[in-house]
């Protein structure tokens, strides 16, 4: 299951980096867009 997470964390930031750029995108956004909470990110 932490490897899904793992996969599902880094093509949301890709996905995200590419719209908005590495200074635009922030945690909070990326874990509200996979459902989880931003310490889910840091662990993975």
């Amino acid at each position: 299951m932490a490897k899904d997470t793992k996969e599902r964390i880094l093509m949301a930031a890709l996905d995200m980096f590419s719209k908005k750029g590495y200074e635009g995108t922030n945690i909070r956004e990326l874990a509200e867009s996979l459902g989880l909470v931003k310490s889910g990110i840091y662990k993975h």
